[in-house]
């Protein structure tokens, strides 16, 4: 604690409890500073505004270190649950349409089950292929037979008309992958 942090600790303690004598003497100032000096400013300032709420009376060195201590816990319990959410929202999928994987799996009325890239960013990331025009496709297979790689004119899988027509109507969409976390429990 700096010196005009303890100056502030004082004027509060003086202004809430005028006829106290906690420092009357130096040896008083000095042992209410090495008592409070441990413990963090904004710990010692709510500590003092909530004795001041439920006290009716000035209260002793061993209640204000009670309250610091208690006031000193909820903050840093506050803090974990920030921390804590802030994770959460870490850990959170950003497409919930395919929880992150990329894909997702429809099944059509014949009971037909495909596997299908999402339009998220990450699908377009990791299934290139599946969002190229017909000039790119065509580019990326020249460029692939250049390298000396056997790669077919021929885009894969079918396109979602060809299942429409054959298989029915789409009756659901599942995501494609588990969300984060999910399935990570520890079995008991």
């Amino acid at each position: 604690m700096t010196r005009e942090e303890f100056n502030r600790v004082t004027g509060l303690v003086k202004s809430f409890w005028p006829r106290e004598q906690f420092f009357s003497t130096k040896d008083g100032i000095d042992t209410f500073f090495n008592i409070l000096n441990r413990y963090d400013y904004r710990d010692i300032s709510s500590a003092l505004s909530t004795l001041v709420e439920i006290s009716q009376f000035a209260p002793s060195m061993a209640e204000i270190v009670h309250a610091v201590e208690k006031a000193g816990k909820d903050r840093r319990d506050a803090e974990r649950q920030q921390q804590n959410a802030r994770q959460a929202w870490n850990n959170a999928v950003a497409c919930t349409k395919c929880n992150d994987s990329g894909f997702q799996f429809v099944t059509y009325e014949d009971g037909t089950e495909v596997v299908r890239p999402c339009t998220c960013q990450k699908a377009r990331d990791r299934y290139k292929w599946a969002f190229m025009d017909d000039d790119e496709w065509k580019t990326f297979v020249d460029e692939r037979r250049r390298k000396g790689q056997t790669q077919s004119y021929d885009r894969p899988g079918r396109p979602t008309a060809f299942f429409e027509e054959h298989c029915g109507s789409v009756i659901s969409i599942r995501p494609g992958g588990s969300a984060k976390n999910e399935g990570k429990r520890k079995w008991q």
